[in-house]
């Protein structure tokens, strides 16, 4: 393992603490008036009784801890930290936008988006003593994650009028107040949900044309970006353009940096 890899998993460790002092200090400061017992003020201050969504806070740190976790345990298989780092990126940005976090906000975002380059950069790092394919495969299960994401909010999209709004996740809350309350679409996400599988297939079959992934990639990020600049796609849209752009940037690392594997070298 890399010393960059080792820093990565560092920042995924420290962005999980950070949330988590971020918690305990405003638990310790909490009014809890009436209330007692550990067990009820957990559950209180958990809820959405306060005046800030502490519990997407916790979603956040075991995001963090997850995708460390799953670094640490596959450091033999890069491409899966590169997966597991959309986990926290996606909480990251979607608690970004929202303003759900209150304190250094951007600290979070460079933790999030620095953890999955030092995963890439890993990948790229091992690609260039062996010619292997870890950073494309990383991305295409990167991208396959993305497309989960998409697939979930659409699964969830059809029944979210209907949902206790008191004790909906962070995802659920975004798509409820775009969908319910602004009126918004989320249907487009379909076409994203499909890019990505469609991405992902492509460069299985393709395989070392890094080109033609870099070409798809940067296609569909300008595509995302100009969506959401003319207003065209809303609920999740900043999300999903933060993610198309990352995901093209790594196409184009790893184009310009891995050598494309030979079956036979003279």
């Amino acid at each position: 393992m890399g010393q960059v890899k080792r820093f990565g998993d560092f920042l995924a460790a420290f962005g999980a603490f950070a949330a988590f002092m971020y918690l305990f200090r405003q638990f310790m400061m909490y009014d809890f008036k009436e209330i007692e017992g550990m067990k009820e003020k957990l559950e209180h201050f958990l809820s959405d009784e306060p005046t800030k969504e502490y519990r997407f806070y916790l979603a956040l740190l075991i995001a963090f801890v997850l995708s460390f976790a799953l670094s640490c345990a596959f450091h033999k298989l890069p491409y899966i930290a590169v997966a597991a780092s959309a986990i926290p990126l996606i909480q990251t940005v979607i608690m970004f936008d929202r303003e759900y976090l209150y304190e250094r906000p951007m600290v979070f975002v460079i933790v999030a988006v620095t953890h999955l380059a030092t995963c890439l950069f890993e990948c790229i790092r091992r690609d260039r003593e062996d010619r292997g394919c870890r950073g494309a495969l990383g991305l295409d299960v990167f991208g396959l994650v993305v497309a989960a994401f998409c697939g979930y909010v659409l699964f969830i999209s059809g029944g979210i009028a209907e949902i206790d709004y008191t004790k909906v996740n962070l995802i659920e809350k975004t798509l409820y107040d775009g969908v319910v309350i602004l009126e918004q679409d989320a249907s487009y996400l379909k076409f994203f949900l499909i890019a990505f599988i469609v991405m992902a297939i492509v460069r299985i079959v393709l395989r070392d044309l890094y080109y033609i992934d870099v070409i798809l990639s940067v296609v569909l990020a300008v595509f995302a970006v100009y969506k959401w600049n003319v207003q065209e796609i809303s609920v999740f849209a900043s999300v999903i353009c933060f993610l198309t752009v990352c995901y093209a940037v790594g196409r184009l690392a790893v184009m310009l940096f891995c050598k494309a594997k030979v079956l036979k070298e003279e």
